[in-house]
């Protein structure tokens, strides 16, 4: 099968950030490998080609120079570290590294949760307008972002370089939702047609599964190479036993009273978490599996409702639900927290500050009590104790739009900006 490569019709200039899913054209360089010829308009004037050439490198020189003359002047100073979106924050296992996939192609590494990052744009040479939907490493080294293009990228060096090893589609908008890889070959991914794929050459090649028919798909996830479960958005659930060979459908799980489920987390090989709410109905929902999936128990019910809510675990004990609310709810991002393994859940107090819940899109665990999220416009927060304080670094000056600004001497410049 002849897929589509996306990246053959993007030649987008790495100095300029620019919307995602957005036409590029202010951004192209020109066309590469045309024959240009020297045309000489002025009649009876003539010049010769080898002088023409010394002059076209004299001023390629001289705009060499000034342009980095003028690298060299300017500085990054607001928003810090920089100001696309991020979607998705993972742990990398076995280390303290996070790393971060965002919009505008964004890869961003953290060594020290989430104090400082290196920065990496464009990974693969992707096109600029490529949104970064999630992230997956299996180990220290071997790792996997997706998203626009129905693409999957790989690292084998904990995420500091990345091959394009899948393009699905043509289409900006076509994207993958969610991957779940039980090892380096066999894994999962649910698409933007919530249709469920799977690989067994390490993400090379997908197809379809047959047996997975609903429209609704949501995550996937996996709690050891044989057992695992899909959530769906309207009450079912996928089941697997044997490495996702076979799926078992269940339109009314016994217990499981959530009609849209958020996310899922397997805590131990049988012992599952899910969340979500219901419309119409006040709250975010916990339930709680003993039995790989087939029957469930309520454990908390929140009186915040969200679409984003996520499960976390430090260990076998301690563990949080993150639920950056809807906005009709309130402003403020809410913390439920357990310490006996999610049998029981406790409502953190409020953040000392608002948490807005468009800083919160993902969030990981580090260590055994830190927490780190990302989200809105390149929002970075860290919490060093399972949830209860929390610490912008994110910085943003102001968020209106830089109208006009001039030089007041060498070292000031004065702005003018609405808002």
């Amino acid at each position: 099968m002849t897929i589509y490569n996306p990246l053959n019709q993007h030649q987008s200039s790495p100095g300029k950030d620019a919307p995602p899913c957005v036409s590029q054209d202010a951004y192209y360089a020109p066309p590469r490998g045309s024959n240009a010829t020297i045309t000489d308009t002025h009649v009876g004037a003539y010049l010769p080609v080898k002088g023409v050439r010394r002059i076209l490198l004299t001023v390629m020189v001289l705009f060499i120079a000034v342009l980095g003359f003028a690298q060299d002047s300017w500085q990054r100073i607001s928003p810090l570290p920089q100001e696309q979106t991020l979607n998705c924050v993972a742990n990398i296992p076995g280390t303290d590294k996070v790393i971060a996939v965002g919009n505008g192609a964004t890869v961003m590494i953290s060594e020290d949760v989430g104090e400082t990052w290196e920065i990496i744009h464009q990974p693969g040479n992707v096109p600029f307008d490529m949104d970064f939907i999630g992230v997956e490493f299996l180990d220290q080294e071997n790792g996997f972002i997706y998203g626009d293009f129905k693409s999957l990228l790989m690292t084998m060096d904990g995420g500091y370089t990345w091959d394009v090893i899948y393009e699905g589609d043509s289409i900006c908008e076509s994207k993958i939702l969610d991957t779940e890889f039980i090892n380096e070959q066999r894994g999962f991914l649910i698409d933007g047609n919530n249709e469920l794929m799977e690989t067994s050459d390490g993400g090379v090649s997908w197809d379809t599964v047959d047996d997975v028919t609903s429209s609704s798909l949501t995550k996937i996830a996996f709690g050891n190479d044989q057992n695992g479960i899909i959530i769906t958005s309207y009450f079912a659930i996928y089941r697997t036993s044997n490495g996702g060979e076979n799926w078992i459908y269940d339109n009314n799980p016994q217990g499981l009273n959530i009609q849209i489920l958020n996310d899922v987390y397997f805590l131990n090989d049988s012992l599952i978490f899910v969340s979500g709410y219901t419309p119409g109905e006040n709250g975010n929902k916990i339930c709680m599996s003993v039995d790989y999936g087939q029957s469930w128990e309520q454990v908390y019910v929140s009186w915040e409702s969200s679409e984003d809510d996520q499960l976390i675990f430090f260990d076998d004990s301690c563990g949080v639900l993150i639920i950056p609310p809807f906005d009709w709810c309130c402003s403020s991002v809410r913390i439920i927290s357990t310490m006996d393994g999610g049998q029981s859940w406790t409502k953190l107090p409020p953040i000392s500050y608002t948490f807005h819940p468009r800083f919160v899109y993902s969030a990981c665990s580090v260590g055994d009590s830190a927490i780190v999220t990302v989200g809105y416009n390149g929002s970075v927060h860290t919490s060093y104790d399972k949830g209860a304080s929390w610490y912008p670094h994110f910085q943003q000056t102001f968020f209106g739009e830089l109208s006009e600004t001039w030089p007041i001497n060498d070292t000031l410049w004065r702005s003018s900006f609405k808002y």
